[in-house]
């Protein structure tokens, strides 16, 4: 066999791979001795091509002696049932290749820099940790680079272990392999804010060199102030940036009217977009959410009409699905159901194919309002797209079946996956634990709980606390203390907190039994293991004195 007809055998072999046979035979491209298309000019057939072309894959023609390049950005294909490309990116390459070279290369081993960031993640959270498996694993020979670093500080801000990423962004900062970019610095001034407090972010921004101080850490400080909810230098950092020609864009315009909203200044939001017009800076998608959910907030559901054709007249702005979301939010919450059905078929025109996360959204507002059917009509839509299921995707259905009162059908899905899955995630039994506490089923949430605990999985901090709430509702205060002390007991890195109505709910339960020493042992847990943040502590033992001071015959107590 020649060199040529070996290699067109492996672009035939690797195509036959990527495609998957679809049960829609009339539309289906089938490969093999008989349905063999040539790869070369004259003789891909167009429609062929077409598909093709349009999922991502450049065609490599042998003409001449030579190999022309072949481009893709993808590497693995499907047809849906109903016959229609689309491409899977699995994998993105640096660099294009040529098809000889794709094919004569050696295997090169993709990075992981998921081994450390998971050895970091199961560290403990004490000082140092994060640090010590850095220089562990670089001592054991094996290697690193700034991308994956990167991403293992994001992806520890993603799951709120802002103290371990704070170390590696330390860590980053005082080697001079690892150069930190001014994107580096304001990252690592927000991780500062969020770990040792304002003060010290400011003391590290005033530190910085000047070529530093630009707009990426002054957008940084800005959300800082935004986010501690100080107003004052908040609006002087945003003068800041307007003297130094930093506000160019909507960000910082987003960020003042997102800390006016949340701070019940809604009258300052149309006034930020007057000014953002008037010096000429463009309106995102971000924008018109915010303004229209500042009328929302105001209840001039009327007004939001008018930002809702102004957004549509703005060529400018890249409006995408998340506006209608929020839209529909709004008029769900304003009970419009009919308006909040027409922003819901908008935002099923702009879901894309690729994100599994717009589909979850659907899903939930349409069980939000009650209508099975569009529940049933987007799923069945969302597993032709994603045949594959995830965690995600469970978690979705079940919430959504629960919501619409079809639990029956819940325990279905959740009998389905119990018996797919090979490692058991406890986010999908904790939805049908709170549809039963929610429905007075607690008995039958302690026998799935049982059956849980006997197959060798273990519950969560969220698990043991909506068993709390449901013995709270059945006045077993002894359970619900017990619950919520498994709960506070085995939490270590995830963002859980417990609720504040739950806490109180505990506390006056105590105060109706006389059982005050039971009741400031609790508050003494809460208080040193960080469960709750100083002013919600505060909040519950004020709260918790009133009521005490209010069944006592003695004032002074």
């Amino acid at each position: 066999m020649s060199k040529f007809a070996a290699m067109k055998s492996l672009i035939f072999s690797a195509i036959s791979k990527w495609f998957t046979h679809s049960s829609n035979r009339s539309s289906s491209v089938r490969f093999g001795e008989k349905y063999m298309v040539p790869l070369c000019p004259g003789h891909l057939k167009i429609l062929l091509y077409r598909k093709l072309h349009g999922s991502g894959f450049r065609e490599t023609f042998y003409m001449n002696g030579k190999f022309y390049r072949f481009n893709y950005s993808s590497d693995h294909f499907r047809v849906s049932k109903t016959g229609i490309f689309r491409a899977i990116q699995t994998q993105t390459f640096a660099a294009e290749k040529t098809l000889y070279e794709k094919m004569t290369e050696k295997p090169v081993p993709e990075p992981r820099p998921f081994d450390l960031y998971k050895a970091i993640c199961c560290s403990s959270d004490s000082q140092g940790n994060a640090v010590a498996m850095l220089e562990g694993w670089l001592n054991e020979g094996r290697k690193t680079a700034k991308w994956e670093l990167d991403r293992i500080i994001k992806d520890l801000m993603k799951y709120k272990r802002d103290s371990h990423a704070l170390e590696v962004s330390e860590w980053m900062g005082s080697c001079k392999k690892f150069p930190f970019s001014p994107a580096d610095h304001a990252i690592h001034l927000e991780l500062i804010a969020k770990v040792h407090g304002i003060a010290s972010a400011e003391n590290y921004f005033v530190g910085l060199p000047d070529r530093a101080k630009n707009q990426l850490t002054y957008y940084a400080l800005l959300n800082c102030y935004v986010k501690h909810h100080m107003a004052e230098k908040a609006e002087v950092i945003m003068e800041k940036l307007k003297e130094m020609g930093f506000a160019t864009n909507a960000l910082p315009y987003n960020q003042m009217m997102t800390f006016y909203m949340e701070n019940g200044q809604l009258d300052k939001v149309p006034l930020v977009i007057e000014e953002l017009k008037r010096n000429g800076v463009i309106l995102d998608a971000h924008s018109y959410k915010i303004w229209m959910m500042t009328y929302a907030a105001m209840s001039e559901i009327d007004k939001i009409e008018n930002v809702l054709k102004e957004m549509k007249c703005d060529n400018k702005v890249n409006t995408d699905w998340t506006v209608y979301n929020a839209l529909a939010n709004i008029y769900i919450k304003a009970g419009d159901l009919d308006n909040a059905h027409s922003a819901l078929k908008e935002m099923e025109n702009m879901i894309t194919e690729t994100d599994r996360s717009s589909y979850y959204r659907l899903i939930s507002l349409y069980a939000r309002i009650g209508n099975k059917e569009e529940v049933y009509r987007i799923w069945q839509a969302f597993q032709l797209v994603f045949p594959k299921r995830t965690i995600e995707d469970y978690v979705c259905l079940l919430s959504s079946l629960v919501r619409i009162g079809n639990i029956k059908e819940a325990e279905e899905i959740f009998e389905e996956w119990e018996s797919l899955t090979s490692s058991y995630d406890i986010r999908v039994p904790n939805v049908l634990f709170g549809a039963y506490i929610r429905n007075g089923l607690l008995e039958k949430a302690e026998l799935l709980l049982k059956r849980i605990l006997d197959a060798g999985w273990k519950p969560n901090s969220c698990t043991w606390e909506i068993f709390a709430e449901g013995y709270i509702e059945n006045k077993q205060i002894d359970k619900a203390v017990e619950a919520m002390r498994t709960a506070m007991a085995i939490v270590k890195f995830t963002p859980w907190k417990p609720k504040q109505a739950n806490l109180l709910h505990i506390l006056e339960c105590f105060q109706n039994k006389g059982d005050f020493e039971r009741a400031d042992e609790f508050l003494k847990i809460l208080g040193r293991g960080n469960f709750v943040s100083q002013e919600v502590y505060n909040s519950l033992s004020s709260t918790y004195i009133q009521i005490r001071n209010a069944g006592s015959e003695d004032p002074s107590i």
